[in-house]
């Protein structure tokens, strides 16, 4: 069914050079009638965007979806399309992944009635393939919901997850995304503009997480974070990081009320909790922070107490039967059928 005029959200695709991901994801929108407006922002190579562009058009009476081409970065693509977008809400869909269209309407919802969130998520449904047997992972994340801004980053920072892809209330995505495009590379350095997408949320409203989910996740060896490096240009690293903390530390100070130097010092501890999570080489840290502050001592970089005795929720994750009522029904039973059937996101030939 497509969607009316009335549709509150605006889900946004970037894609790059995957175009047989891209065709899956156009299949399961149409086959869930997809209720909400699709905006492709797209920065294929030419074979590419040609592919896509002849699925835009054979899905486009089915779906309320439009179709854009960028010659540019991440970043930047993202924040271009944003900022064309009218309707109150929005959230990215990334092409080898599934949004869950009930989800997202429970996040509305949320949304509409508490004025004082600005962005909703649901659980994630975390599918890994090996041959002919799926693992299946309900990953369970707490609300950071926090009154204080300061305090919200840092409890999001020890218990990292990623808020990529939240529902966002227009206008609050478009700040976070400026900042975001000035400060950050995520071709040089995809672990900055990660991390300053989180903190911006945070900083700037309160984050509800719900019950149900709302995004099954296909993980494959195209965005396992073991292969995938974080930095790519360490060389470059300690004057990326730098512009991402004078940026971050600005907003931090203006929503905070804190002075500039002690919000410089949250921005380094988030970050560096951040970058213990995720697995982060410490060496690669250590020099960072000898070329941005000395002496290295100040930066207290002994355990933290509260990661041994943890007084806060942590991410849960658990696995799930494949007798799971909740992978046979809804767009969930649809989203695990097309990752069985095009595990690469590959078109079948009959």
């Amino acid at each position: 069914m497509k969607v009316g005029p009335s549709a509150k959200l605006t889900v946004v695709i970037p894609t790059y050079n995957r175009a047989p991901f891209f065709e899956r994801l156009l299949g399961f929108a149409c086959e869930v009638h997809f209720p909400f407006w699709l905006q492709v922002a797209d920065s294929s190579n030419e074979e590419n965007r040609k592919q896509n562009e002849a699925f835009v058009g054979i899905h486009s009476a089915a779906l309320g979806i439009g179709y854009c081409h960028f010659d540019c970065g991440l970043m930047e693509k993202l924040f271009r399309s944003v900022e064309s977008i009218t309707t109150p809400y929005c959230c990215f869909w990334a092409d080898d992944d599934f949004q869950l269209p009930e989800g997202l309407l429970s996040c509305l919802c949320y949304l509409d009635q508490y004025e004082d969130y600005g962005s909703c998520m649901g659980q994630f449904l975390a599918v890994r393939r090996d041959g002919a047997d799926t693992d299946v992972f309900l990953e369970t994340y707490p609300s950071r919901d926090e009154s204080s801004s300061a305090e919200r980053v840092l409890r999001w920072s020890e218990n990292f997850y990623s808020n990529f892809y939240a529902v966002y209330r227009t206008p609050l995505l478009l700040e976070m995304l400026r900042a975001a495009t000035k400060a950050s590379c995520y071709e040089r350095c995809r672990i900055i503009p990660e991390v300053l997408m989180g903190q911006m949320s945070l900083l700037l409203g309160r984050q509800k997480m719900l019950e149900e989910p709302s995004i099954v996740y296909q993980m494959h060896p195209g965005n396992d974070s073991r292969v995938t490096p974080c930095v790519r240009d360490h060389d470059a690293f300690p004057e990326d990081y730098r512009r991402y903390r004078e940026t971050t530390a600005q907003v931090f100070s203006h929503a905070t009320g804190l002075p500039l130097s002690e919000a410089d010092r949250l921005v380094d501890q988030s970050f560096r909790n951040v970058h213990r999570w995720t697995g982060g080489r410490g060496w690669i840290f250590k020099k960072l922070f000898e070329n941005i502050r000395r002496p290295w001592f100040r930066m207290q970089l002994r355990r933290d107490a509260r990661r041994t005795n943890p007084r806060f929720t942590r991410v849960k994750k658990v696995q799930i039967s494949a007798d799971d009522l909740l992978l046979k029904s809804g767009a969930v039973a649809m989203a695990m059928k097309a990752i069985a059937e095009h595990p690469k996101g590959t078109v079948r030939q009959n």
